[in-house]
């Protein structure tokens, strides 16, 4: 037995209840790496750039002036053929129910996780709230914080604007994509809960039977 044990320790072989130890230390070491990673991400990732608190009356009048670019957009015309005669009087009357509209990014515009979208947040008159509203935008942490907006509305007009205040970082006509973007993904909310509102009903099996006969 003492032959045995000399043996070990002479070829330089760890026991195997050291090995044991050395296997659970290193796996709690690498499991507290990863939590404060983890927990340093959700720590950070939150900056002055995430929080829309900054007014800027200017972009009222931007906004407005977008605001009816899309309900004439929503015309039946030779462009739009689609829309329904009363497309624009319904997205008009659509736009009077929202008191608020905002603009976040997902994880928060210095985060360094994946998917993290631009997203829209609509609070209604009713006191209802939608949120989550991707606008096909993302953050990132190797790019500029994008612009963020948050809206007062009333009757269909927005009254005041604030911003995370990286748009006078250039010039007023570089955030119309911004301003057009939050607008749409308002829109597109209530055209996928309202469809009928916008474009004829979708034919039925009767409605083809019909254009056969």
């Amino acid at each position: 037995m003492q032959s045995s044990i000399e043996g070990n320790f002479s070829t330089g072989q760890r026991p195997k209840s050291s090995n044991r130890i050395f296997i659970i230390l290193l796996t709690t070491a690498v499991s507290l790496v990863m939590v404060y990673f983890l927990l340093a991400e959700l720590i950070s990732s939150k900056t002055q750039f995430d929080v829309a608190d900054k007014e800027n009356p200017k972009i009222v009048a931007m906004l407005n002036t977008q605001l009816q670019k899309n309900i004439d957009k929503h015309e039946k015309n030779t462009f739009h053929p689609g829309y329904l005669p009363t497309a624009k009087a319904y997205v008009a009357a659509y736009l009077k129910t929202i008191a608020k509209l905002e603009s976040y990014s997902r994880y928060g515009v210095a985060s360094s996780r994946g998917r993290n979208a631009i997203e829209v947040r609509i609070a209604f008159k009713d006191g209802t709230v939608a949120e989550k509203l991707y606008t096909g935008n993302t953050s990132s942490h190797v790019m500029p914080p994008p612009l963020l907006l948050s809206v007062t509305m009333n009757d269909g007009i927005a009254v005041k604007v604030w911003t995370n205040g990286v748009e006078k970082k250039g010039s007023p006509e570089w955030i119309v994509n911004d301003l057009n973007t939050l607008i749409e993904a308002a829109v597109f909310y209530d055209i996928k809960r309202n469809r009928n509102g916008y474009y004829p009903a979708d034919k039925t099996p009767q409605d083809f039977e019909k254009e056969w006969e």
